[in-house]
């Protein structure tokens, strides 16, 4: 399924979470806007790369596939590219510090002393600490001379073991897989492509394996191909568009050129959009099909012109009721749930606790559930009415909630927006002041930090982690 733009992909991203579970799989987009300086979240590039590594092993996933249209025409390294990139780690296997050390950093990973956040990792005698991409927690694996004795999960407040685990995926923090001959390849082409930046920061930071702003909008420099997320998918497997794309699709061109342009206009090494985005490709997509069983369901909003609108509606469900149907209702929260059970009471129609849609209720019965849902509906087929808020209480769905929203900030959108001396915030240390850009070596690395000052110290946060700082706004 292709949602037209970033929020139709996160509101239905909500929708089939909570009817699909664990047979939904994600493909996010970038959040980023093109040529953007920032890197994609983490958690983004985790669910992007562990998708594509299942697709390029040639694993069958059943359940649907969302993504959005940028991510649907962006091109992609290639699956051998992907495939490679991602490995595991499981008790008996023979493991070199060393090598492994320079594969995490390639991976986009740093060494820290103690980790303590996502994409750090640490060796400290025979223990390896790391905090991969898209884990929860991060992993400690102990060694027994070169070959993996255990892998347990800690707490990285506290550094103590938790629970054990058999098998860790290590999927790099960044989407820029480049190995060796990738190396050589991006470097000739960059130089080639843009003689006057031969000696650009990011030229080394690729040479030395590291992470670079920007890197990402580049990537097509290191292969000779590059695919689209349609060339993961096996041949039959149907495409289906969730709106408008053909309009979406001419907003994103719109906003490449105008990105593009601003770009070149900074005099920064940039590729044109169609080596970015296969904006003129076909879509290969199908509308949603219309001749379905499922309609909208009512709702209090329907029965403005009586006297009691809710009585109305509940009148209608009792004769449903009474005739077989199933009623589910689902609220946003408990306290939601609260007030429709509530309101359905007063008419007569009580709702039992439920667990749908892993467990449908008995016909004839009504149970209410928390979920998320923007609007109800009714399937004559499976004789099921499922109601939200929106219906029972005339209430809107409440807003998808934003992987980066914060209150009385601003998200920083680049670094270019940042000038010394601008108050910033923190997520862990608060508020400071943005005090610039340096590179510095640590236990033999080359890295790339922002120094934020406060009043008694200052603190280097990695460029990787810039979705961690945001411009203050004040309260």
């Amino acid at each position: 399924m292709v949602a037209p733009d970033v929020a139709s992909y996160r509101q239905l991203e909500e929708e089939l979470a909570f009817l699909l579970g664990k047979r939904l799989w994600r493909f996010p987009p970038w959040e980023m806007p093109p040529y953007d300086r920032t890197p994609p979240h983490p958690r983004t590039v985790a669910a992007r790369l562990e998708l594509l590594a299942r697709l390029a092993r040639g694993e069958r996933l059943e359940g649907v596939l969302l993504t959005a249209l940028p991510a649907w025409l962006q091109r992609l390294p290639p699956p051998e590219a992907v495939a490679a990139s991602v490995w595991r780690l499981a008790p008996g296997d023979r493991l070199d510090l060393a090598l492994v050390e320079t594969r995490l950093i390639e991976a986009g990973m740093r060494r820290v002393v103690r980790v303590e956040l996502e994409g750090e990792f640490a060796v400290r005698g025979g223990i390896l600490d790391l905090w991969p991409a898209g884990e929860a927690a991060p992993v400690r694996v102990e060694l027994w001379d070169d070959e993996v004795a255990s892998s347990r999960r800690f707490d990285p407040t506290t550094q103590r073991s938790t629970e054990p685990i058999q098998t860790l995926s290590v999927i790099p923090a960044r989407e820029a897989l480049l190995g060796e001959a990738a190396k050589k390849r991006f470097v000739a082409q960059f130089i080639e492509r843009f003689p006057q930046h031969r000696r650009h920061p990011l030229v080394r930071a690729v040479e030395e394996g590291r992470a670079h702003p920007g890197l990402e909008w580049l990537l097509p420099l290191g292969y000779a191909r590059m695919v689209r997320l349609r060339d993961y998918l096996p041949d039959e497997a149907p495409v289906l568009a969730c709106g408008d794309l053909e309009a979406a699709r001419a907003r994103l061109a719109e906003q490449l050129k105008q990105q593009f342009a601003i770009a070149q206009a900074a005099r920064e090494p940039a590729l044109p959009p169609h080596e970015l985005f296969a904006v003129e490709a076909g879509l290969e997509a199908a509308p949603l099909p219309k001749d379905t069983d499922v309609e909208p369901a009512p709702g209090v909003a329907d029965f403005a012109e009586r006297s009691n609108p809710v009585q109305a509606l509940v009148d209608g469900l009792k004769q449903r009721l009474a005739e077989g149907w199933r009623v589910v209702c689902v609220a946003h929260g408990p306290g939601q749930l609260v007030r429709m059970r509530e309101a359905l009471a007063v008419g007569g129609v009580e709702l039992a606790d439920g667990a749908w849609p892993q467990n449908p209720p008995p016909p004839g019965r009504a149970v209410g559930v928390v979920g998320w849902l923007a609007a109800g509906f009714v399937d004559r087929e499976q004789k099921l009415i499922v109601l939200t808020g929106r219906e029972v209480l005339g209430q809107r769905p409440p807003r998808v909630r934003r992987r980066r929203a914060r209150t009385a900030m601003d998200a920083i959108a680049s670094l270019a927006e940042l000038r010394e001396g601008d108050p910033v915030v923190h997520e862990v240390h608060g508020v400071g002041r943005f005090a610039g850009v340096e590179t510095l070596e640590t236990d033999g690395v080359v890295s790339d930090f922002v120094r934020v000052r406060y009043a008694d110290a200052e603190v280097l946060v990695p460029v990787e982690d810039i979705g961690r700082l945001h411009r203050y706004a004040g309260a």
